[in-house]
């Protein structure tokens, strides 16, 4: 078993500076130069995608793949002065937002963007787990580069302290609009500071919102980078993992203790849209950013339509499932004590040639752009027994 925790992480920091190695593009090199700065691509490398348009189209895509859907927008720039910016929301019509909001209250995992773009000194809150640990951001990015002591952090997005969010004096209010500023909170978020809502969270579509936020912010130049950097990682991650991995089939699990299982389909249909998307942020680093190729028996357990985003499954079940490689995401002393103890998770081939990966999603890696990067990078690493930077 081999287990991608933020232990890992650490280790394998400390073994690139040992090395004095010069980390530019690295998946977790997030946790190094990309602290410091993104270094190996300039701005003149590369440029925001415009309103809408596929972002990850310069990396190639294995023949098993589907044909992904361009990352959906999350709102559009229409025009902008010194004082204001006029945003065509999506959500709620076209609205007039402060252009240089320097105190910008974050409800559904921004901050991980604003460090990506650069722009972290600009928020004055956010919402947290009930550990009160970012949940969705890479802890060591956001540690090394966040003063906590400095923010306002609300701890429960779903039943929002007004009074601690005033506080914070915020000028700005962001957040995804369906179920964390929904038709409840979103009014009470307006009373407090101009406020915009989005249809879906940045860390599911990283891309298209470092693309949307770098316009909306004035740092287009930035998100370009950031862009470049994370597609050239992408790429070249694949590149890595062809010769070891090739056409392996992959099963992802997300396991939450008691029994309870989950699987991913390589890809879903969303009902709404009709958009071809990664089932899961769980599975999107495994199928989409790496193009790894998804177990037939899951494929084949898909709904007609796939719409279907995760498949429940008893264990003896599970057990029948014949993975090259089994990628468990969860609390790993739970997956330890409780599904690696089965004899049926213990019969399974993966398992017996060594070929299962624990992720920790306990929030030390994170999701959405620095957390990708710090998967991938891990799992490249683990796969390839190579140091990837």
């Amino acid at each position: 078993m081999h287990v991608l925790t933020a232990d890992s992480l650490r280790q394998r920091r400390q073994r690139l500076i040992s090395r004095r190695r010069l980390v530019s593009a690295g998946a977790l090199a997030g946790a190094t130069s990309l602290l410091a700065g993104h270094g190996a691509l300039g701005a003149e490398d590369a440029t925001p995608t415009s309103f809408g348009t596929p972002i990850s189209g310069s990396i190639a895509r294995n023949p098993w793949e589907p044909e992904w859907s361009a990352e959906p927008p999350f709102f559009e720039v229409v025009s902008r002065n010194d004082e204001t910016v006029v945003v065509d929301s999506i959500q709620d019509g076209m609205q007039e937002l402060p252009a240089n909001a320097e105190r910008i209250f974050l409800m559904s995992g921004e901050e991980d963007i604003f460090l990506a773009l650069e722009i972290e000194d600009r928020i004055a809150g956010v919402v947290t787990g009930a550990d009160g640990n970012l949940t969705y951001t890479n802890q060591a990015v956001a540690s090394a580069r966040m003063d906590f002591d400095a923010l306002v952090l609300s701890d429960n997005v779903w039943e929002p302290d007004l009074e601690l969010i005033l506080s914070a004096q915020p000028d700005l209010v962001l957040g995804q609009g369906e179920y964390i500023l929904d038709h409840e909170r979103y009014p009470l978020m307006t009373r407090i500071a101009p406020t915009l809502r989005y249809p879906q969270v940045t860390y599911v579509y990283p891309r298209q919102a470092l693309n949307d936020f770098g316009e909306l912010f004035g740092v287009e130049d930035r998100a370009g980078e950031a862009i470049a950097l994370y597609n050239d990682t992408m790429q070249r991650a694949r590149e890595a993992l062809a010769p070891v991995v090739a056409d392996s089939e992959i099963l992802v699990i997300l396991y939450w203790g008691d029994g309870y299982y989950v699987i991913y389909p390589g890809w879903t249909s969303n009902p709404d849209t009709g958009r071809i998307e990664p089932a899961s942020s769980v599975s999107s680093p495994i199928f989409f950013e790496l193009g790894l190729k998804p177990l037939a028996a899951v494929e084949a357990m898909a709904d007609e339509d796939r719409t279907q985003y995760r498949i429940e499954l008893p264990l003896e079940q599970l057990g029948l499932l014949d993975a090259d490689y089994i990628f468990v995401s969860g609390d790993p002393g739970l997956i330890e004590a409780e599904m690696l103890s089965s004899p049926i998770v213990q019969s399974m081939r993966a398992v017996q040639e060594d070929r299962l990966v624990v992720i920790d999603d306990t929030g030390s890696l994170g999701l959405g752009y620095y957390g990708n990067l710090a998967q991938v990078g891990l799992i490249v690493e683990t796969l390839t027994g190579q140091p990837f930077a």
